[in-house]
């Protein structure tokens, strides 16, 4: 049962999983070599600074909506699932425009963290509502089972707009960062759109029904999802943040541009977790706990051969494939590179392991594995990229990676022992009744 929708499935998610890094690598490619190494690194560290902030007033809700919605969807609950739509929509908008104003106030306010950043900040933070929004209509997609649907505003439109508005700054000539990021609001006002007509399509059969609004359970069952939100975002963005305030903008445009590169590696496990979510929480619902794990121990087989097939072309091929791509100021991204891509071989192999748990409600188990490693993670990198710069930030980012996989693959087994002997307790019990019936 597993096999037969996950291959057809997985064609469709990965392919356009694969496009969108390769769109979003061309993107750096042509900025790279407009911007410069520290043009190029004071957008990315705009963007990062947005992006852990956006995530940060996102409630955890687009996490939840997939759960949620597959789980009412199973039940035929119409009104619940109504009331989730509209007022996780209007929580993530009302938390994502106060704090994108708040921020845009701050850095007016406050001097320019980091040299030639300021003009980019501000565009990078005005898209933060849009940013949040398109997560939450994504995640919502994803539990009405359209998957790949779900991608397209924001792993095709996205970035593909992003492309086109870097070759047009091209065409134009001389650039600045602030220029990138008001490209990049331009494409995420543009998805966030295509996104929302998407989505409002598929609930049309839920509007008619007068929606129910179980408020506190959802902000407590959303409570680790987005604590799991947040440190994953930390763990991702902390580095490009570091380097920007203890290092310098051209190391931030290196280490995002080896982040990238290695990225690659990935997207067949990143397209498994969007295409498993919802089928994790229906197996979990339905108490069918052979097809779970059998799809978690897929999710690990298939994902780890494409990293391993990059980790070994990086190794081989990568100094001349950086320097022809973006040219000698990025040089230093080969060393990361390696690193980075050995650190996603490790998450690669642990397979779908947080999107499980997020998705059979132990999403506070995850969030503690990401708090530790991630604070670690901090910490080691706060000390070592004074002194080290880039290479640094590379080498506990990878480290950090192969810790988390470790300790998620420890927690998922735990959890479905423990639930498998639950289950075996239950039916035991009902054939005991049955018996004396």
């Amino acid at each position: 049962m597993v096999g037969r929708w996950i291959v057809v499935g997985l064609a469709s998610t990965a392919g356009m999983n694969a496009i969108a890094r390769l769109l979003s690598l061309a993107a750096a490619v042509v900025l790279g070599r407009l911007l410069g190494a520290d043009g190029y690194g004071a957008f990315s560290f705009a963007i990062a600074c947005a992006s852990l902030i956006s995530v940060s007033v996102q409630c955890g809700l687009p996490q939840l909506s997939i759960r949620l919605v597959a789980v009412y969807r199973v039940r035929e609950d119409l009104p619940s699932l109504r009331g989730f739509l509209l007022q996780s929509g209007q929580l993530v908008a009302a938390a994502s425009g106060v704090a994108a104003v708040a921020a845009v106030a701050a850095f007016i306010v406050l001097a320019d963290p980091v040299e030639n950043t300021r003009d980019a900040l501000i565009w990078a933070l005005i898209a933060i509502p849009f940013v949040g929004l398109s997560a939450l209509r994504s995640g919502s997609l994803r539990g009405f089972g359209q998957v790949s649907l779900s991608q397209i505003p924001e792993q095709l439109v996205r970035p593909g707009l992003f492309l086109l508005g870097a070759l047009w700054l091209t065409s134009v000539g001389a650039a600045s960062p602030g220029q990138a990021a008001q490209v990049s609001l331009v494409a995420s006002v543009l998805s966030f759109l295509l996104g929302a007509y998407l989505l409002r399509r598929q609930s049309a059969g839920s509007r008619a029904t007068t929606p129910i609004f179980h408020t506190r359970v959802w902000l407590r069952s959303a409570a680790p999802l987005w604590g799991l939100a947040v440190v994953a975002v930390l763990e991702r963005e902390a580095d490009g943040i570091l380097l920007g305030l203890l290092s310098t903008p051209a190391d931030v445009g290196v280490f995002r541009v080896a982040t990238l590169g290695a990225a690659l590696g990935v997207f067949v496990t990143t397209a498994l977790n969007t295409l498993t979510a919802p089928e994790f929480a229906k197996y979990y619902e339905r108490g069918e706990r052979t097809e779970l794990v059998r799809l978690l121990v897929l999710t690990s087989a298939v994902g780890v051969v494409p990293s391993a097939l990059l980790f070994v072309a990086i190794a081989t091929f990568g100094p001349e494939v950086v320097a022809a791509l973006f040219g000698g100021e990025f040089v230093l991204a080969y060393p990361c590179l390696v690193i980075l891509a050995a650190g996603q071989l490790g998450l690669a192999a642990s397979g779908s392991t947080t999107t499980l748990l997020s998705m059979i409600g132990k999403g506070g188990t995850a969030a503690k594995v990401f708090a530790t490693t991630t604070v670690l993670h901090i910490g080691s990198s706060a000390m070592l990229i004074p002194r080290y710069g880039a290479i640094a930030a590379a080498v506990v980012a990878a480290a950090s990676m192969w810790i988390r996989a470790v300790a998620l693959t420890y927690y998922v087994h735990k959890h479905l022992r423990t639930w498998g002997q639950k289950m075996e307790t239950l039916a035991k019990r009902a054939a005991v009744a049955d018996g004396a019936k």
